[in-house]
């Protein structure tokens, strides 16, 4: 099912998402970082958290990177919590397979609070500038989607839920399979929490290491699999 998602993915992407060195990478992330120069960017006088919250993602989506560093520094002005947060859930969501490299360093920044310090409009003039600038990608979101709203969902899980690990493994790499029904074994997977009646019911806990055998088995590229080890998000979609 996640290599449905690779395939569909832009074919310009695929030089940077089956980088093979991913080490290397991210060992350069320091120095991209403090070699950043935020120049200019606009002057946003809105204390709106919400609005700038929402404008930063479109930003992001229409590759606006000048509006994108502006929105994201007044956002960040208003709430220093904030921002760390939500710029992980922008890039899985809008760039995904698009360009998991990407994915990966605004993950590993925003994980950190040595880059947060005192000259913070370098760390989000780069983050941002990066996530406008990247190839986007919804599969995967829209895949995780998918499962919320099917018609079968129900049936699916009921029956997925009683599977042991194993078998959940072999239904996610089986492309035999019908697509919706490896779907939804990854998001078994990936945990799922649901809301009943006002309470959070825990349908099914994260399992990294069955999904690490997914990848591994479906040979997926080492930065996907990063991902998927690192953030429970990434799991879940």
């Amino acid at each position: 099912m996640i290599n449905d998602f690779i395939n569909s993915a832009d074919t310009s992407s695929r030089s940077t998402l089956f980088e093979k060195d991913c080490q290397t990478h991210i060992a350069t992330l320091h120095q991209r970082v403090s070699s950043f120069e935020v120049t200019k960017f606009l002057n946003i006088e809105t204390n709106d958290k919400w609005l700038l919250a929402s404008a930063l993602q479109k930003c992001i989506r229409r590759g606006l990177a000048v509006q994108s560093v502006a929105v994201a520094i007044r956002l960040h002005q208003i709430d220093q919590a904030y921002l760390p947060r939500r710029m992980p859930i922008i890039a899985l969501e809008d760039i995904g397979l698009g360009d998991a490299l990407v994915c990966r360093d605004v993950i590993t920044v925003c994980a950190s609070s040595k880059w947060w310090g005192t000259d913070v409009n370098k760390t989000i003039g780069f983050l941002a500038s990066i996530m406008a600038g990247a190839l986007k990608s919804r599969a995967a979101c829209d895949a995780y989607s998918l499962t919320e709203v099917h018609p079968d969902r129900d049936i699916l899980l009921s029956k997925l839920l009683k599977c042991s690990a194993t078998d959940l493994i072999d239904i996610a790499c089986n492309q035999d399979l019908a697509q919706i029904k490896r779907i939804f074994a990854l998001r078994v997977l990936g945990g799922i929490t649901e809301n009943q009646n006002g309470a959070y019911k825990v349908l099914s806990r994260c399992d990294i290491r069955s999904l690490e055998s997914v990848g591994s088995k479906l040979e997926l590229p080492e930065v996907v699999c990063w991902l998927i080890a690192r953030q429970r998000k990434t799991a879940g979609m």
